[in-house]
């Protein structure tokens, strides 16, 4: 694995770490963000399910003002903290364990708000949609913010939820990614 744009395209990056953490592919991270390119620089990154960090990180070298990253597994939070200090990122990010429902009613409750938020939960399992539908009541994502969702390219995802509207959605293999517009004011 390696950064594939921005100020440390080419760095590589420790991982993919143990066998339940699925690293995004690279084909499909580089597709996510030339799709999202004019919205990163200076925005504020979340990164759920985090597991090898890699979406942030990227996002992080193509110039977000920080990203955190949340993921339950003790192993994917030391991959990631191990991968920040290398890339000498760890000013610009937070690293938390926790699971990321408990961390979004967190963040909305201090009212911490993100640009951009990356969902990639374990395939086959309903997290997907769930935290979609927590991103679309609480107030973590800013008006007009961008939520990307990484699933099982035959899993179903809401056209629309009351907050969030799916403005496309991509296939590559067997991945499927859906980005929604946070729409409420």
């Amino acid at each position: 694995m390696h950064i594939i744009g921005g100020q440390k395209k080419g760095h590589s990056l420790f991982g993919p770490g143990p066998k339940d953490i699925r690293p995004i592919q690279h084909l499909v991270r580089k597709a996510l963000f030339d799709m999202i390119r004019q919205l990163v620089e200076g925005a504020r990154f979340l990164d759920l399910f985090a597991g090898t960090g890699s979406v942030g990180l990227e996002a992080l070298s193509r110039g977000t003002r920080n990203c955190t990253f949340v993921d339950r597994s003790q192993q994917a939070i030391s991959l990631i903290s191990k991968n920040l200090e290398k890339l000498d990122y760890t000013d610009r990010a937070v690293v938390e364990k926790n699971d990321v429902g408990s961390a979004l009613e967190k963040y909305d409750r201090r009212a911490r708000r993100f640009d951009i938020a990356f969902v990639g939960p374990p395939y086959e399992t309903n997290l997907a949609t769930t935290t979609l539908e927590q991103l679309n009541s609480l107030k973590v994502i800013r008006p007009g913010g961008v939520i990307i969702v990484e699933v099982f390219h035959k899993d179903d995802l809401p056209g629309e939820l009351s907050n969030l509207n799916q403005i496309d959605s991509r296939e590559y293999g067997q991945t499927k990614l859906a980005f929604y517009r946070l729409t409420r004011d």
